[in-house]
């Protein structure tokens, strides 16, 4: 919900769609079908620990062009990651606010090349990582939420990213420290 939110503030003309499956009630048919209903030409998975496996079964059931795959789970095994999962086309290494907005500038316009995107790894070539997108630059994803959620009774809110520990066996440990998000933000 975070790349909607902050996409949708440059205005580019693509539409963006979050869905969310829950790998204890949907099975990966359903998630599968689910996704291919909305005809997308582009999907995105953002993954951890507890749902790589599932995406890595996901991803040959869709009929999207592209496939892209993030988050914690993917750093370091990008290339591997590529090789062993045809139907995967990029992945974003760390914060993917700033790369997100720059792929989905360059498949909605046209916009320069992939090859120029900071923090993305394709079977040509891996990118550095680029400067992490501020937290106060995130738009709130939570009056998005609550309208799609009326009845919510419990939310998640978002108000640091890291992780103050440096757990050497952790997929997180290589991020060190908490970025922190405003008590403005937060409230």
């Amino acid at each position: 919900a975070t790349f909607k939110s902050y996409v949708d503030q440059f205005n580019l003309p693509c539409e963006i769609e979050t869905q969310e499956y829950s790998l204890l009630t949907d099975t990966i048919d359903s998630i599968s079908n689910g996704i291919n209903n909305e005809n997308p030409d582009v999907v995105g998975f953002s993954s951890y620990i507890w749902n790589i496996n599932e995406i890595k079964r996901i991803i040959p059931n869709l009929s999207s062009k592209i496939n892209i795959l993030g988050g914690p789970q993917v750093t370091g095994i990008e290339k591997k990651l590529l090789s062993e999962n045809k139907d995967l086309d990029i992945i974003v290494t760390k914060g993917g606010e700033g790369p997100f907005l720059e792929l989905m500038k360059h498949f909605a316009e046209g916009d320069g090349n992939l090859s120029n995107i900071p923090g993305i790894t394709t079977r040509d070539f891996q990118n550095p990582i680029g400067k992490e997108v501020s937290l106060e630059d995130i738009p709130s994803v939570y009056p998005e939420i609550f309208k799609r959620h009326p009845f919510a009774e419990c939310v998640s809110i978002e108000t640091s990213r890291g992780c103050p520990w440096e757990c050497a066996f952790c997929a997180w440990g290589d991020e060190r420290g908490l970025r922190l998000g405003s008590v403005d933000r937060v409230k």
